[in-house]
């Protein structure tokens, strides 16, 4: 078995992989026009295996078949194991993994899939902000995408800081660490599903207030307007389920291990190899394109970066990039 077809597979067996969530990147300004060159890489924080495990299972009919098909082994016989190859995997493999076992039935779903996906699609999304001296991209990755899920809801036209719009600051001042170097993504959507977020005008995102300014009474009012009902994990590599919800204006939430090359990424850039380590980092996934080969993802480092914004990942490479689950939320 390859590695890529086992960060495939063992995420959906419920074996947690430990993920980091974001780090700390510092500026001492905040415009969009700032560059990559001007920050600093630090610290990350991993998932809570416990919240991990938690959160339902969404595969694909594709996916279910393929982990199917890879459990007769390797030679299509039943009952025979393929070896795990870990000789370039940048996670550590299970403690076991000759053992086994089918997703609970209770805890996956298989979506419904459409006949056929669109060759590309993207969600329209709020602009693009920078996160600047704080290590909050978890924050934004899930506000960016408890918009979009706000915009589709409600129908909108566009985006405004008072109605769909939502505070990172509100979340991450709740679940970061105290220095302000990152949070993970699980305790963050949990901060959603049961508190909710109040939008950006109520409480704007600041770096220059430190990252432990506690909600108010009315902030929290306005916040358990917006909670989520629900959220989900999907496998990396799970292709169709994450382009169907993509198509289905659900953006998804994915963590990476950073490179330079996505440091300096540019306009028309295609993320496909990994070079090194730089830190974790974690973006909101909102649109693919099958002629590119790729996702694109919006990020929280300001217009001045990437493709205003933006970066394109290559679909085979997500995986080796990516967290073993990406996470979806539902209203």
């Amino acid at each position: 078995m390859s590695v890529q077809l086992w960060k495939v597979l063992v995420p959906a067996l419920g074996l947690s992989l430990l993920w980091t969530a974001c780090k700390k990147e510092e500026a001492a300004t905040l415009p969009d026009e700032q560059t990559f060159n001007d920050l600093r890489l630090s610290g990350t924080i991993e998932d809570d295996p416990a919240l991990v495990n938690k959160a339902p299972l969404l595969l694909s009919a594709d996916f279910l078949t393929a982990y199917r098909t890879a459990r007769k082994g390797g030679n299509g016989k039943p009952g025979t194991t393929t070896p795990v190859d870990t000789t370039t995997t940048t996670t550590p493999p299970p403690a076991d993994t000759t053992t086994i076992t089918p997703p609970p039935a209770t805890d996956t779903t298989i979506i419904t899939q459409p006949p056929s996906l669109p060759s590309g699609y993207l969600i329209t999304m709020p602009s693009v902000r920078h996160q600047g001296t704080e290590g909050s991209c978890v924050s934004f990755a899930v506000t960016y995408a408890r918009a979009s899920e706000q915009y589709y809801k409600t129908r909108a036209t566009n985006y405004n800081d008072a109605v769909n719009v939502f505070s990172p600051e509100y979340i991450f001042n709740q679940v970061g660490l105290p220095d302000c170097s990152g949070s993970a993504v699980t305790t963050s959507l949990d901060l959603l599903k049961n508190t909710g977020v109040c939008t950006w005008q109520s409480m704007p995102y600041s770096t220059n207030n430190g990252c432990s300014v506690a909600p108010s009474a009315t902030q929290n009012a306005e916040a358990a307007n917006y909670k989520i009902a629900a959220y989900s994990r999907i496998p990396d590599a799970d292709l169709t389920a994450i382009k169907t919800m993509i198509a289905s204006n659900h953006a998804v939430i994915a963590s990476f291990t950073i490179d330079g090359s996505f440091k300096n990424a540019y306009p028309g850039f295609i993320w496909k190899s990994l070079t090194g380590n730089s830190g974790s980092h974690t973006m909101a996934i909102c649109g693919y394109d099958d002629a590119k080969h790729a996702y694109k993802a919006i990020n929280s480092w300001g217009t001045g970066w990437g493709d205003a914004g933006y970066i394109w990942i290559d679909y085979d490479f997500f995986p080796v990039a990516a967290s073993a689950y990406t996470y979806v939320m539902t209203l």
